[in-house]
């Protein structure tokens, strides 16, 4: 059980670390290019990422839920999967409409940063 809960939270670590970092280095001007538009691949990767994050997040609350020592947050629980659900819309927008995402993409990593605030912080 404690080799489970290690690896979901490493692959929930990983989706996070995608979804933060791929907006930001596709934003214009980082590495000194001009991206107009999305790379097809990076775009489902931002998709796929949101997918990890749901699916991981929900085995995570399922393993607490199952543990009786272990006290879940339902509050904190529903504030993240409504967080990203949002990240997981943005990242669907981003998969059919690639043309300018700049502010898009600036949404995707505050709304994927502020999820893993509300993990550390709550």
């Amino acid at each position: 059980m404690e080799l489970t809960h290690t690896i979901l939270i490493l692959a929930h670590l990983l989706g996070l670390a995608v979804l933060i970092g791929s907006p930001l280095g596709a934003l214009p001007g980082a590495g000194g290019t001009h991206r107009p538009t999305l790379a097809v691949g990076l775009r489902r990767l931002l998709l796929s990422a949101a997918t990890l994050q749901l699916l991981t997040g929900l085995a995570l609350t399922a393993l607490l839920e199952i543990d009786d020592a272990a006290s879940v947050d339902h509050t904190k629980i529903a504030v993240k999967l409504g967080l990203l659900l949002v990240a997981g819309g943005l990242a669907a927008h981003l998969n059919r409409r690639p043309g300018q995402p700049h502010v898009r993409l600036w949404f995707l990593s505050l709304i994927s940063a502020g999820t893993a605030a509300i993990a550390v912080l709550w």
